[in-house]
């Protein structure tokens, strides 16, 4: 993809995250409302088990997670994800202790073929911790854009036979900082993931999947 490109929607998603944060307690308040008008079910897992973004336990090393039949009593590291009559996924709540209280919040609003999720944690209210735009093209994602307080990203999704075989990263930690990349390539035994390996532009190898480790 033309750097140009992904810069231009990065700038559109930069200024939507601004305009958010001006009144993140209203936005946070609008989209809930919207959810709890929305006929929809919750599957309770331990751990985060359900991302749009493939891979996403592998990729960052997370603990195995796992679906729960019901509410559990001890609500500590427990996620409540909200999905429509349709099985799209709406809502992520992080419950971090024991008293069911609600950390973190992750909403999904669909259109078209574009995916905008938007993180919310509290501190006294609701605050945003990063946005991103998914962008879907035959229901597989080609295009990821992210941004965060300081930073921003873009990573752009390629495969073969439809199995993700590699995602390139433009990444940066400020507006001010050049844009680094990084190439994760996928292998597989039949359609079973075996091997995430990433490969930094300044020629640092890695292998995420099954053990993190360098090369």
């Amino acid at each position: 993809m033309e750097k140009l490109v992904y810069l231009e929607k990065l700038e559109c998603l930069s200024e939507r995250f601004k305009v958010m944060m001006q009144d993140a307690p209203g936005f946070h308040d609008s989209l809930m409302e919207k959810i709890l008008d929305t006929d929809r079910k919750i599957i309770y897992t331990k751990g985060k088990f359900y991302s749009l973004k493939p891979f996403e336990s592998q990729i960052y090393g997370f603990k195995n997670a796992r679906p729960l039949k019901n509410r559990p009593s001890n609500m500590k590291n427990v996620y409540l994800n909200h999905f429509d009559d349709k099985n799209n996924l709406l809502l992520i709540e992080q419950i971090n202790d024991d008293n069911s209280k609600c950390f973190n919040r992750e909403f999904f609003v669909r259109s078209s073929n574009i995916v905008e999720s938007v993180y919310f944690y509290f501190a006294g209210s609701a605050r945003i911790r990063n946005m991103s735009h998914f962008y879907y093209e035959n229901n597989l994602i080609r295009e990821l854009y992210n941004q965060g307080v300081s930073g921003n990203s873009c990573w752009t999704f390629f495969y073969e036979n439809k199995l993700l075989d590699r995602i390139l990263i433009s990444e940066r930690e400020n507006l001010k900082s050049d844009f680094s990349e990084r190439v994760l390539s996928f292998k597989y035994n039949k359609n079973d993931l075996t091997e995430i390996n990433s490969l930094s532009s300044s020629g640092y190898k890695e292998v995420l999947f099954p053990t993190k480790q360098p090369v």
